[in-house]
């Protein structure tokens, strides 16, 4: 049986990063960078819970964008591997480069 997302709601914050199709690769995406922006996003989360009745929290993660984030040439192998202590229900790290979305293990 297949699960199917009920709906998405989107962040006033929340940017949009068009894919330019130029990249300047300068090393791997290493595992601190998505610790930061796990510690970041996390800032806000009991906000979130307080003003939405969902049930789970998912983060995605975008990789791909106009900004920093297009700069890495490869994702480090312990980021795939390595657990993470992250209070949401799930993170995901969507690789527009290489079309893969990676679920974070916890």
């Amino acid at each position: 049986p297949h699960s199917y997302i009920k709906s998405i709601d989107k962040d006033i914050h929340t940017g949009l990063h068009i894919y330019s199709n130029e990249v300047s690769p300068i090393g791997p995406l290493r595992k601190e960078v998505i610790t930061r922006a796990l510690s970041d996003k996390e800032k806000n989360l009991k906000t979130y819970k307080l003003s939405s009745n969902a049930s789970e929290f998912w983060l995605l993660l975008v990789l791909g964008g106009l900004k920093d984030s297009s700069d890495y040439s490869h994702i480090e192998d312990s980021i795939i591997n390595d657990k993470f202590t992250t209070d949401f229900d799930k993170v995901f790290i969507i690789n527009f480069f290489e079309s893969k979305i990676i679920e974070l293990k916890k």
